[in-house]
């Protein structure tokens, strides 16, 4: 019996060289399947999701979105789409608490299969609570960008030009309308529809909005430019010439017309035509006469003062 283990421990002495290279052998390949599923990376700007119970809404937050560290295999992790990665904290049943501080733990994270969150920050969130309250409000178009030069935006018209809000009571009473996101005039030469979201109304509190998206008419027109012509000559247009005396109120009227500046330069007095039609009057009488204008094309007549005159006819 001594001699059969002395000649088991004899074996494992003799086999010592190969016994150490399989353990060195086994150390790299596990080292080197560490390396290849410990990749990690970090992902900044993760949204935070909350759900509440129903009539609660969210009255303040200290965080609306973390930094998740995400680990596994390098391939894995470098194809995470971001769109599909948010944090979802569910608080259910915790609102007659009002205000709380939550733990934010890797399993409250949506994230592709084969990879993990290993680390959140910041790792606490601080929530305040409130009943949820209901508001109908204004809704108005949020333009930026310019225009070629002479071109204007006439007007930006939302439809429905109301929404209504749920959020918490104590902030609806603050708010008077809303804006949608922001519609980019960069490029544009001609009026435009499109459908664009309700913007976001604040970073540290969630209000919900029905509906979720309007449509917006931008009617964009070339800028245009007033002119005032204080003493154009009034014309008659008569077939009384030798049968009747025609005499009227005045001889004059102030026109104001509207149209391109450039345009606008380049009138003068005789570019705008006054008249009056005097060719159905009777004799004799005395009529209000409507005074009418002809100015060139693209020129539009937005005043004249007086708009009729007085027109007495009379036999010879």
């Amino acid at each position: 019996m001594a001699g059969k283990f002395i000649q088991f421990i004899s074996g494992l002495l003799g086999n010592r060289g190969m016994k150490i290279l399989s353990l060195g052998l086994a150390l790299i390949a596990w080292y080197a399947i560490r390396e290849v599923i410990s990749f990690e990376k970090e992902f900044t700007e993760v949204p935070i999701e909350i759900r509440v119970d129903e009539g609660w809404a969210i009255l303040d937050r200290s965080e609306n979105s973390v930094v998740v560290t995400f680990q596994g295999p390098r391939e894995a992790v470098l194809d995470i789409d971001r769109e599909q990665v948010k944090l979802t904290l569910d608080i259910r049943g915790s609102a007659e608490l009002g205000s709380m501080f939550v733990d934010l733990k890797p399993e409250d994270i949506q994230a592709p299969r084969g990879v993990r969150p290993v680390r959140i920050e910041p790792n606490t969130l601080y929530l305040s609570l409130d009943q949820e309250g209901e508001r109908n409000v204004a809704v108005k178009a949020s333009i930026q960008g310019q225009l070629p030069d002479g071109y204007e935006v006439e007007s930006a018209v939302c439809k429905p030009n109301t929404v209504r809000l749920f959020g918490p009571r104590l902030k609806l009473g603050e708010i008077e309308d809303v804006r949608t996101a922001s519609i980019d005039l960069e490029g544009r030469l001609g009026s435009f529809k499109l459908r664009a979201p309700i913007a976001s109304l604040s970073e540290s509190w969630v209000a919900r909005v029905d509906p979720a998206y309007v449509q917006v008419e931008v009617t964009i027109v070339e800028r245009s430019a007033l002119r005032e012509f204080s003493d154009v000559r009034i014309k008659v247009l008569t077939d009384m010439a030798g049968k009747a005396r025609v005499s009227f109120s005045r001889t004059n009227a102030m026109v104001v017309v509207q149209g391109q500046s450039e345009m606008l330069e380049t009138l003068n007095q005789q570019s705008i035509q006054a008249y009056v039609d005097c060719e159905a009057l009777v004799v004799p009488s005395t009529n209000q006469i409507p005074i009418r204008v002809h100015a060139p094309q693209g020129v539009t007549v937005k005043k004249v003062d007086p708009q009729d005159i007085t027109v007495t006819t009379m036999e010879i």
